[in-house]
């Protein structure tokens, strides 16, 4: 009983050690928004979360036994799972095998650890108890509703990026072929037990074999294994990002069309049109669309026909490709009818179909969208190359075995509107931080007018579970470090602090024309417009007493607790939201998010002109000993 307090302790309370361990592993990211956070303690507001967990219209468990409903609800036997979501047997008995040992013989959703910390069918312990008891209050449910739990188990899964596999964790079980890789990669990702792999599959891979054995009276009828395919749903569009290249794909002969293709990695193209991607992502998944990826790692080696085979699969109501390219040329391709590729006398032209000529009708109003979105974005004259004269050169030119003039993934892509972006590159062979924070909001915007989304309109409550203080870091700061003076604030947190300085909060200083270039400013706008907490300096307002960091550091004295000095915090203990302040400056602590350059985010004020910094990655000392740490209680 020790050991198994010991490990529950190792694999949920300690926070700061499952950043530590993400931080020595390199990691592919899945995206940017809510992916990481489950293990961060944030909350935030996840619009995915309504599909499922606890939303009107779930139908029964079916099952005279808690191990048959839980079986037929993860095989979709049940219809609680959308087809896309439901697992092989293979996968559910890896699942249950880990959840037998968690939750006892009979799967008992009350099941609680002996000291009271871990709750459920998973154990869930301390901040994920926590979320798990308040998306449980929010819907009106008992925590210890079965149904409830499992849904839970599912939207939070998709939630946490994979420990391995490039991916979220539901998308990465998916892949598994057998129990025991199941089995262990579930325990490895979202169990994180301190059991040794031996054994897992000695004492939960038992439990698991029993678990299988309930295929032959149950035969699943929903888990195909795979990861794509998705209902498009009126309210809710389905996107589906086509972050151009990937990992290397040698020269081959598509069955299909007899064309002949590769691909080449393109670094560091493939890192910027992922990182751009990964925004858009975030941003669209806030905004209550579901979006799809057709890589989610820039060593994944997805080829054209997989990427168009995804996006139909999806139902998608638009798929957008991202690219950067040499010279001048800032362009929006859509599918046009007549387009065509061709290889050793075989030829596929797109428009052949009904379905093409529709498609072809609808994505060049889609790009006449984009054009004019990523215009008004980007600052430079973005068109659609009316005569076709660039994409042409770009499917013609040498090394490309199917020469034509229409991307492949447009071409096989019938019932699919593809707008294809290209956006020139002006930092050697990438785009800077700026120009993806521009491509990003033009395809944005362009993606929120040509396929409106009303979810969230009535549709139903989302889910509270964790992460927006990192998806507005990720708004708010640069994601690299840049030396002093920088006063480039990224847009969306100047428009932040126009607004604020308009309603009468605390902006701090400035430069040319820059607001809130100052370290408590950035501190106070990120807590409080992420609701992290919302009351922190007096709430942001002036009239209240809200002011620099003196005043802050006061106020957080008065409301949060005193973790300790830089001299003697234990930095593995340091938690997202954690506020540093020494003598004249503040920083916040945000943890390990994936794409930016370091666990703190900071900014400065100078008062000789040399030292300004906009928002940005920090690279303040966590150990000086002028440092005072601050937590919300």
């Amino acid at each position: 009983m020790k050991f198994r307090l010991s490990a529950k302790h190792l694999k949920r309370g300690l926070l700061a050690l499952c950043i530590s361990v993400m931080a020595l592993e390199p990691v592919h990211v899945m995206a940017l928004d809510t992916v990481f956070y489950s293990g961060n303690n944030i909350l935030f507001t996840d619009p995915n979360a309504c599909k499922n967990v606890g939303a009107t219209g779930s139908k029964s468990l079916v099952g005279n036994k808690n191990a048959e409903q839980i079986w037929n609800f993860l095989v979709g036997n049940d219809g609680n799972l959308d087809a896309e979501d439901a697992l092989t047997a293979e996968q559910a008995a890896g699942v249950m095998g880990n959840l037998r040992q968690e939750s006892g013989p009979n799967f008992e959703p009350d099941a609680k650890e002996g000291n009271g910390i871990g709750y459920g069918i998973a154990q869930w312990s301390y901040g994920r108890r926590t979320q798990l008891e308040n998306a449980a209050k929010k819907k009106g449910v008992a925590v210890s509703n079965l149904l409830f739990q499992l849904q839970y188990l599912v939207e939070e899964a998709k939630s946490r990026q994979a420990i391995r596999g490039g991916g979220n964790e539901w998308e990465v079980l998916k892949k598994q072929k057998t129990v025991e890789d199941a089995l262990v990669f579930w325990h490895d990702s979202f169990e994180r037990s301190a059991d040794s792999k031996d054994q897992v599959i000695k004492v939960r891979g038992g439990y698991a074999q029993e678990a299988y054995g309930l295929k032959e009276k149950f035969p699943p009828k929903g888990g195909t294994g795979t990861t794509t395919g998705s209902t498009s749903g009126g309210a809710k569009p389905v996107v589906f990002l086509d972050p151009g290249h990937g990992g290397a794909i040698a020269p081959y002969t598509d069955q299909k069309s007899g064309l002949r293709t590769s691909e080449s990695p393109n670094s560091p193209e493939r890192e910027d049109a992922l990182e751009v991607a990964n925004r858009v992502k975030a941003e669209l998944e806030r905004a209550g669309y579901t979006v799809k990826m057709a890589r989610t790692g820039n060593d994944d080696k997805v080829t054209f026909r997989e990427r168009a085979d995804a996006a139909a699969a999806a139902k998608a109501a638009i798929a957008v490709s991202i690219h950067t390219t040499p010279g001048e040329i800032n362009e929006v391709w859509p599918q046009r009818t007549g387009k065509y590729r061709e290889y050793n006398g075989k030829r596929d032209t797109f428009g052949d179909t009904e379905d093409e000529k529709k498609t072809a009708g609808t994505s060049e109003k889609f790009a006449d969208i984009f054009a004019r979105t990523r215009t008004a974005a980007e600052g430079h004259t973005v068109d659609t190359d009316k005569d076709q004269s660039t994409q042409t050169g770009s499917f013609n030119r040498a090394g490309i075995d199917s020469k034509g003039n229409i991307a492949l993934v447009q071409l096989w892509s019938p019932t699919v509107p593809w707008v294809y972006n290209e956006i020139a590159q002006n930092k050697g062979t990438g785009i800077t931080d700026d120009r993806k924070a521009a491509y990003a909001t033009g395809i944005i915007n362009g993606i929120k007018e040509a396929v409106p989304s009303t979810a969230g309109k009535g549709e139903c409550d989302a889910v509270v579970v964790s992460g927006d203080l990192s998806v507005m870091t990720l708004k708010y700061a640069w994601p690299q470090y840049h030396a002093a003076p920088y006063a480039n604030n990224k847009p969306e947190y100047q428009d932040a602090m126009v607004k604020a300085k308009e309603s009468g909060q605390y902006v701090g200083g400035g430069t040319n024309g820059q607001i809130g270039v100052d370290c408590g400013a950035f501190v106070t706008r990120l807590l409080i417009d992420s609701n992290f907490e919302p009351k922190y300096n007096h709430s942001g307002k002036s009239s209240e007493g809200a002011g620099p960091t003196g005043t802050q550091e006061a106020w957080a004295q008065k409301n949060w607790s005193k973790v300790g000095t830089g001299g003697s915090i234990n930095t593995a203990e340091l938690q997202p939201g954690d506020v540093a302040f020494s003598p004249g400056h503040t920083f916040v602590y945000v943890g390990t998010i994936p794409g930016f350059d370091s666990k703190i985010a900071s900014a400065s004020f100078s008062t000789t002109g040399e030292s300004w910094r906009s928002p940005m990655a920090g690279k303040e000392s966590l150990t000086r000993g002028d440092v005072t740490w601050y937590r919300k209680k």
